[in-house]
């Protein structure tokens, strides 16, 4: 793999999407438009989470909480968050890493986020017991 190669994240599956430090979404694959109650990204890009047309905007700071984690620590962050998909409250496993320039400056969060049930939260927790 060489670093101009391209990558096609709408192969994988979950809500995968790239905002700048400010919040505001720069890229998301499709599952992540559909979940904020978009047809498109052109919708999306440039809001932020507590943007009013945004389906999970009620639980922005919870959000946020996880963005500036990775942010100010310059590391991987990790957390349960809940989202509404397709109307219905779902946990999600959540990960945010800082995305950063070619300087080494954070410059934005990347997120990851996959839908659990209750049985794989308590199977993912006995694990790390």
């Amino acid at each position: 793999m060489r670093t101009n190669d391209s990558i096609d994240f709408s192969q994988l599956p979950g809500v995968i999407a790239c905002k700048d430090k400010e919040g505001r979404f720069l890229w998301a694959n499709r599952e992540a438009v559909q979940m904020a109650g978009f047809d498109n990204f052109s919708q999306l890009a440039g809001k932020t989470d507590d943007d009013e047309s945004i389906s999970w905007h009620e639980r922005a700071a919870d959000y946020r909480k996880l963005d500036a984690q990775a942010i100010d620590t310059g590391r991987l962050a990790a957390g349960v968050e809940v989202a509404s998909k397709d109307g219905i409250p779902t946990r999600f496993l959540t990960y945010k890493t800082p995305v950063r320039n070619s300087d080494g400056k954070i410059t934005g969060v990347m997120v990851v986020s996959l839908g659990v049930s209750d049985e794989l939260l308590e199977q993912l927790n006995d694990a790390l017991k």
